[in-house]
């Protein structure tokens, strides 16, 4: 499996890797674009990897590298997994290389399909979370072609999976979940919105007013802050603080407006 949801390394399906340091160079990023373009050619992976170009000698050792590692983590049957004959130009990698975004996406769409039956769609989201390993630290072509879908994926994992412990009454689950969705986007509006719910279903007053300034620092740390705020956040934090909001309300509405 190539994760890429944090630092990109290669793993075996059932241990680590035989060298810790042989899956992180180039052969590691080869490996990434061959799993994240299962339609691509020797032309597009010379694009993305060597912008200034290549020799067919480079990009063919690249290749090799990698079909060795593969045998290394998965013995001889994987000699087969990158074909040395391409049909077509096509780099076909064989699916039995899969990526941990893969994975996620496929818990995702699991989770959905249960989503009325909340242990199911529980276990399976906080499979999908523990995935999620820190800040996706990719290469150019990576963050310009899936830098969003490597932050955006994992967030939707976490935001899933909060609502449903919100939904139990399990304040602790809510807020240690959204705690790994703001190490990715640390001034998520709807992730806060989760914490700010989950303080008040407890009556924790000060605890939502804590969680809110939590969230303007982050947002005032945000390299292109504007100076304003988000006003639907702000609506839902000064409605929380009303008298009359009733922890029944606050477990039932997961989204921020009010």
């Amino acid at each position: 499996m190539v994760r890429l949801l944090g630092p990109v390394d290669v793993i075996a399906h059932d241990g680590p890797p035989p060298d810790p340091t042989a899956s992180r160079d180039r052969t590691g990023e080869v490996l990434a674009w061959l799993v994240t373009h299962r339609h691509g050619t020797r032309t597009d992976l010379e694009t993305a990897l060597w912008p200034r170009g290549a020799t067919p000698k480079t990009i063919a050792n690249a290749l090799s590298r990698v079909r060795r590692l593969l045998i290394d983590l998965a013995g001889p049957d994987a000699n087969t997994w990158l074909p040395r004959f391409e049909r077509n130009g096509a780099l076909a990698l064989a699916p039995d290389v899969i990526s941990d975004l893969d994975l996620l996406d496929a818990r995702i769409r699991h989770a959905q399909q249960h989503r009325d039956h909340p242990n199911t769609a529980i276990a399976t989201l906080q499979g999908a979370v523990d995935l999620i390993r820190g800040i996706p630290a990719g290469y150019p072509w990576l963050d310009a072609q899936m830098g969003s879908t490597l932050t955006t994926t994992p967030v939707n994992a976490v935001i899933l999976l909060a609502e449903h412990h919100l939904a139990r009454g399990n304040t602790i689950a809510v807020l240690t979940t959204t705690t790994r969705g703001l190490e990715i986007l640390p001034a998520h509006t709807e992730l806060f919105a989760l914490r700010l719910r989950a303080h008040a279903a407890t009556g924790d007053t000060d605890a939502v007013k804590a969680e809110y300034r939590a969230y303007l620092r982050a947002e005032q740390a945000e390299p292109y802050w504007d100076g304003g705020t988000d006003r639907d956040l702000e609506n839902l934090y000064l409605q929380l603080l009303r008298p009359d909001t009733t922890r029944q309300d606050t477990t039932r509405r997961h989204g921020i407006a009010s």
